[in-house]
C-alpha cells in the first residue's frame, strides 16, 4: 500500500487534465487545482504577511524552533507555483526541520518578466534578515 503522501501525489497526477498544447496559464490554473487536494498538515499553522511588499506566509509546525527558518522558494519554473500549491510541502519541511518556513509568493511570468521574481526573493531574504533571521 502507498504511503499517503505517495497517494497524494498518484491522486493528483490521475486528476490531471492533459498538458498538451496547454499555455502557461492553463498549466497553472492546472497545477493549483491539483494541488488543492493537499492542504498543509496537523498541526501546522500558517500565518500570512507581507515580507518587504512581498506576500509570503509562515508555515509554522508545533515545535518549530522561533530563530531557525527556511526561506521556501517554491518550483515551477517562474510561471506556475504559488504559496497554496506549495503549502503542504513546506509544512512537511517545517515539522521535519524544527524551523520555521517563509513560504514566499513571487511574482510569475510571463505577466511579470524577469528581473520581478528574482526581485521579490531577494527582497523576502532581505526582510527576514531586517527581521533578525
Amino acid at each position: 500500500m502507498a504511503s499517503e503522501q505517495l497517494q497524494i501525489v498518484i491522486d493528483m497526477l490521475r486528476s490531471a487534465p492533459a498538458l498538451d498544447g496547454a499555455d502557461v496559464l492553463a498549466m497553472r490554473k492546472n497545477m493549483d487545482a491539483m494541488t488543492a487536494a493537499a492542504p498543509a498538515p496537523e498541526g501546522v499553522r500558517l500565518q500570512a504577511v507581507a515580507a518587504d511588499g512581498v506576500p509570503a506566509e509562515w508555515t509554522i509546525a508545533e515545535d518549530a524552533r522561533g530563530d531557525l527558518v527556511i526561506v521556501y522558494l517554491h518550483g515551477g519554473g517562474y510561471a506556475m507555483g504559488s504559496i497554496a500549491s506549495h503549502r503542504r510541502h513546506c509544512g512537511r519541511l517545517s515539522q521535519v526541520t524544527g524551523a520555521r518556513v517563509l513560504n514566499v509568493e513571487y511574482r510569475l511570468g510571463p505577466e511579470h518578466p524577469y528581473p520581478a521574481a528574482v526581485d521579490d526573493a531577494v527582497s523576502a531574504v532581505r526582510w527576514g534578515r531586517s527581521q533578525g533571521f
